[in-house]
C-alpha cells in the first residue's frame, strides 16, 4: 500500500508513502516459491490483493488498526485451504497479529511503514469474532500469540 512510483512531472512529490501501511501472509506452501503466474493464481495472493484493495478504498485503514489493534474481514471470493471456510462460504481474517519474527513496521525513506500481519481464521474463530466483536479480536490475537500460531 505505500506507493512506490514517483509522480509524473505534474504532480507535487508527498511527505508520506501511500497508506503507511504493508499487509503480508507467512505461508509455507512451496507453491509460492514457483513462477509469477502460479503465485498469481494462488489463494494467499488473492487473499493479499483483495485485503489491499480495501484497504485503498477505505483509506483509514491505518487509522483503525491504531485505534483497535486489531481488525477483522471477511471475504465470499477466496479459495481458502480446507478448514478455513464456513457454512456460508465465508473466509475470515485478522489483521494486525504481532508476529515475534517479523517488525510491526519498516523505514521507507518518507516514513515508517506498519506492516500488517493477515492470520486466516478457522470457522470457529470467526464465530467467536462475531459473537464478542471487538474484545473477541483481541482475546483472539492473545490467544495466537501464546499459541505459536500467530501466522
Amino acid at each position: 500500500m505505500s506507493d512506490p512510483f514517483y509522480p509524473s512531472a505534474e504532480e507535487e512529490i508527498q511527505p508520506y508513502n501511500g497508506y503507511g501501511l504493508e499487509f503480508y501472509l507467512e505461508c509455507d506452501d512451496p507453491s509460492l516459491r514457483g513462477e509469477l503466474d502460479d503465485v498469481k493464481n494462488h489463494w494467499a495472493f488473492d487473499l493479499i490483493y483483495q485485503i489491499s484493495q480495501n484497504a485503498a478504498s477505505r483509506g483509514n485503514m491505518l487509522a483503525h488498526l491504531e485505534k483497535y489493534t486489531v481488525l477483522s474481514m471477511e471475504f465470499t471470493e477466496i479459495n481458502s485451504p480446507k478448514g478455513y471456510l464456513n457454512e456460508n462460504g465465508v473466509t475470515g481474517v485478522l489483521l494486525g497479529v504481532a508476529s515475534p519474527e517479523i517488525n510491526t513496521a519498516i523505514d521507507l525513506p518518507l516514513e515508517s511503514v506498519r506492516l500488517v500481519s493477515i492470520k486466516l481464521l478457522t470457522p470457529e474463530q470467526l464465530d467467536y469474532v462475531y459473537q464478542y466483536g471487538s474484545d473477541g479480536r483481541l482475546n483472539l490475537s492473545e490467544e495466537l500469540k501464546k499459541a505459536g500460531t500467530h501466522d
